[in-house]
């Protein structure tokens, strides 16, 4: 799913132009990378895993005061949806 995309970003000429992808960033300096950002962005694929986990990168966005869009069909998700801190969508 990375990959495609990456792959429509590029298509549609928006990395480097709006839209970044960071393979990965030091717990450290997840803050620096979420301040620079307009949207976080917490997407995953329906399933047991994705129901039960508790998507800790979406206390980072609120941290940094940023609104996020997210998949619905977890609490947090609910709490996005319900306090209106972002868009919540089906995967």
């Amino acid at each position: 799913m990375a990959t495609r995309a990456r792959s429509l970003a590029e298509e549609l000429g928006l990395v480097g132009n709006g839209v970044t992808f960071v393979d990965w960033v030091p717990y450290e300096e997840r803050d620096r990378w979420i301040l620079e950002a307009d949207v976080g962005v917490s997407l995953h694929q329906r399933g047991v895993e994705s129901e039960f986990a508790f998507r800790t990168r979406l206390l980072d966005y609120l941290w940094c005061g940023r609104s996020m869009v997210v998949t619905e069909g977890d609490e947090l998700a609910t709490l996005v949806g319900e306090k209106r801190l972002g868009r919540v969508v089906p995967p």
